[in-house]
């Protein structure tokens, strides 16, 4: 391998000299007129940011199975340098250049180049550290590669490349790792849902259930197993696991859903604490005041829960609340509670609140200490009145069990005296009861008629004159007869029958 028909071609990148890429061209240009016309090579060489290099030096050039090589004038200054190479034949051949400064080698590269005789662009070759052996390659930077010694120069692989058009690998130098991005739709392209293609980071598109994450993977929800997301594919582990050994939960599978864990119903009995109890799915210690109701008697749990609303709301002072003991409330908490009228709190039953919890009053049947009595009837002949007052003797009321008559006065000649039958005397002009007797036959020598008027004729009997003593025996008699017949009529709640009045 030479140099084109060992003319050199350089040129400086970006510098402001045109004419020298223009001879290049021109000179490449005469060689194929006039028919030398061997395989060749454009080849820019660009030194690595790493090295401190201002420019000068000689540029050596050679194949990697020679030490021997041509050296090229350098232009001061610039970044990089195109150069033309031949081989006798076509195809891939190795070759090297490195960059010499005072006998010193600065910087040094290799790689293959196609060589041919059609017309093509500069490749480059980029001239890194020279090195003895790898440790000299290591910068410690993951993402600038794993750094080598070869053939002389370091040589750093890339460490997140792939080969995979549906993929990309991005660099995390925190983690020290390629985090892949994958595109998943690019494989679904042109493919049936029933024949599904995922995308491999490191192969590209594959068939196979596509996913991120395990929840992607739609057969783990018809409780036809368990799967995995494995390398972006949804991989099958086998039946579905159930038990979460949680004695609290009720382990199944729901199509759809997948496995579940349903809490039992708070309140059941559990093992893995003392005295435990399911709440809300866990097992803990029951007490009173957690808010749930356990009927259970064990040990540290010497009662029956009857109720339970939690310690913010169980009470022994708000009506109708649960009790602080977990017991509901009851007729003797000392409490008034709905439904009931009054509560004590002891078993005195006619202090003015019932065992029951219902105040005292007349005609319950049990006396309070503002009753005489109470028998709980409506019997007003007994020895209770209605008004919870004995029936004595005297009130105008006959206690049937103890007298005979009761006119409620203290008249002996009117019948009934200290509620016994007495005989009328009709001598005593007041006081006459409703005892109920019969006026004494009165014998006189002279007939005399006593008339008792009405209130639409008269306010009342016609007396006769009083000028003489038949006139004051007429009287007498008269108001006798008049007396006797307003306590019957007042008795029989009916007219009597009208009788004559004795004559005199």
């Amino acid at each position: 391998m030479r140099l084109s028909c060992d003319v050199p071609r350089l040129q400086r990148r970006g510098s402001c000299r045109p004419p020298l890429r223009w001879l290049a061209t021109a000179a490449l240009g005469v060689l194929l007129l006039t028919g030398c016309r061997p395989p060749f090579a454009l080849v820019e060489v660009v030194v690595d940011s790493e090295i401190d290099f201002d420019g000068t030096g000689t540029l050596r050039v050679g194949r990697v199975d020679s030490s021997n090589g041509q050296e090229l004038a350098m232009t001061p200054d610039a970044d990089s340098w195109t150069f033309a190479v031949t081989a006798r034949e076509e195809g891939t051949h190795e070759i090297w250049a490195e960059i010499v400064d005072d006998g010193t080698v600065v910087a040094r590269g290799h790689r293959g180049v196609v060589f041919n005789t059609q017309d093509k662009s500069a490749v480059p070759l980029l001239l890194t550290i020279p090195c003895t052996a790898d440790e000299q390659c290591d910068d410690g930077v993951y993402c600038n590669g794993v750094g080598l010694c070869e053939e002389g120069h370091c040589v750093r692989s890339q460490p997140c490349v792939t080969q995979a058009e549906c993929a990309d690998l991005v660099c995390d130098e925190e983690l020290r790792e390629c985090l892949p991005e994958v595109r998943h739709d690019e494989c679904n392209e042109g493919f049936a849902d029933d024949d599904p293609q995922y995308c491999d980071p490191s192969q590209g598109c594959r068939p196979g259930l596509a996913c991120e994450v395990p929840t992607d993977c739609a057969d783990a929800v018809n409780c036809t197993g368990e799967f995995d997301c494995v390398n972006f594919r949804c991989v099958h582990l086998g039946p579905p696991a159930l038990n979460d050994n949680n004695e609290c939960t009720n382990d199944f599978c729901k199509i759809g859903e997948g496995v579940l864990h349903d809490p039992v119903p708070d309140g059941e009995l559990c093992t893995a604490a003392e005295d435990g109890v399911c709440v809300s799915g866990a097992c803990g210690t029951s007490r009173c005041g957690d808010g749930y109701v356990d009927a259970a008697v064990r040990e540290g749990h010497p009662i029956a829960e009857e109720c339970d609303d939690g310690d913010m709301f169980n009470s022994n002072t708000v009506p109708g609340a649960c009790r602080e003991n977990c017991v509901a409330a009851w007729c003797g908490d000392e409490v008034v509670d709905p439904g009931e009228e009054c509560d004590d709190g002891n078993d005195d039953d006619t202090d003015g609140c019932k065992n029951d919890c219902t105040e005292n009053r007349c005609g319950d049947g049990v006396m309070s200490s503002v009753e005489e009595c109470d028998d709980g009837d409506d019997d007003n002949n007994d020895y209770c009145l209605r008004t919870c007052r004995l029936n004595v003797c005297g009130d105008g009321i006959v206690n049937f069990e103890t007298e005979v008559c009761d006119d409620g006065n203290l008249n002996p000649n009117d019948g009934c005296f200290a509620c016994s039958r007495t005989e009328w005397n009709i001598s005593v002009p007041f006081g006459y009861g409703e005892g109920g007797g019969e006026p004494r036959e009165v014998p006189s020598t002279r007939r005399w008629r006593c008339r008792l008027t009405t209130p639409e004729t008269s306010s009342g009997p016609k007396p006769p004159p009083a000028s003489s003593a038949a006139s004051t025996c007429r009287r007498r008699r008269c108001h006798a007869w008049l007396a006797t017949a307003r306590s019957r009529r007042a008795a029989t709640a009916r007219p009597p029958r009208r009788r004559m009045p004795p004559r005199c």
